[in-house]
């Protein structure tokens, strides 16, 4: 026998005894990633569970929440489902083979709440049409209780009533330490007429850095529109935006449009980590036979390799 046949031979030895093992074998270790934006698994049985979770990579000090695992298209080889422990289950369809492509996305959230958010808590100013500075003359200042806004408490706030003829209403504050670039800058406001007055107020916000040699608006954001507001689950609502300098004084500008009278509860400013959604483009691959019976042919426990 020459040994090419020889060589071809063994080969052939080889790949039945790897399929064998491969159809025995209760566990099956997946193939690692090749990139941070997609994962590839081997399915070895004909629906089959897998713990794709530790294929993400928490942001800053966040990590991944396993009810945040959404599957954003399904393929036409299979479905793709959640469990309730955050794993992805897959169940090819019988006559289908080859691959599974579709994506999913998973958010991850802030964990460390004491040294990356920040509140407004010292140097507040107020300005208007009338006078709110210095303080003695705030008889005349549409806003009352403004301490409220730096202080300890999340639940108190300072109100403010304006009307367009009164202008605008400008409010700065120092935060208690400073937000990073991508952070949220924001502040928290109660307004209850914002879903049904006819013209809305605009807000703006402004973020600057105390260090500057001269007051700079290092980043800038403007809420015109119900859909630039985050309705908050208590009711209030959020004024936020990714920031793209680093800052540790807010600015808030809200200007009346309407000759009724505006009314405005201000809790507090904020700087805080922004929740991301992180997103993977998942490929399986199987095998066409699904009609075998026995060990080789139950759902398999699969180990995703962390990559990151």
């Amino acid at each position: 026998m020459s040994s090419k046949a020889i060589a071809s031979a063994l080969l052939n030895l080889l790949i039945m005894w790897t399929i064998g093992y491969a159809e025995a074998s209760t566990t099956r270790l997946i193939q690692v990633p090749t990139s941070t934006d997609s994962l590839a698994l081997t399915l070895t049985s004909c629906a089959q569970n897998f713990s794709v979770l530790s294929s993400f990579s928490a942001v800053g000090s966040g990590q991944i929440d396993p009810t945040t695992l959404t599957i954003v298209n399904q393929p036409t080889t299979g479905k793709a489902s959640i469990n309730v422990d955050g794993t992805l289950r897959f169940q090819r369809t019988t006559v289908a083979s080859g691959t599974a492509t579709f994506t999913i996305t998973a958010a991850s959230t802030l964990t460390d709440t004491t040294t990356q958010r920040f509140l407004t808590t010292t140097g507040l100013t107020v300005s208007s049409n009338l006078a709110c500075e210095p303080i003695p003359l705030a008889t005349f200042c549409p806003i009352v209780n403004r301490n409220n806004i730096t202080s300890t408490s999340l639940t108190d706030f300072a109100h403010l009533e304006q009307t367009v003829l009164l202008g605008e209403t400008t409010l700065k504050a120092s935060l208690s330490g400073t937000g990073k670039p991508g952070d949220l800058a924001g502040f928290v406001i109660s307004n209850p007429t914002l879903t049904s007055t006819t013209a809305f107020p605009t807000y703006t916000i402004n973020t600057y850095l105390s260090t500057d040699p001269t007051p700079t608006i290092r980043d800038t954001k403007t809420f015109a529109n119900l859909s630039d507001i985050q309705l908050l689950s208590n009711g209030l609502q959020e004024l936020s935006f990714p920031a793209t300098q680093a800052f540790d004084q807010l600015e808030l500008i809200i200007t009346s449009t309407d000759s009724q009278l505006l009314s405005n509860d201000i809790y507090y400013g904020f700087s805080k980590p922004a929740t991301t959604t992180l997103q993977k483009v998942v490929t399986i691959h199987f095998n066409a036979d699904c009609s075998c019976a026995g060990s080789g042919c139950l759902p398999l426990q699969v180990t995703v390799i962390r990559y990151r």
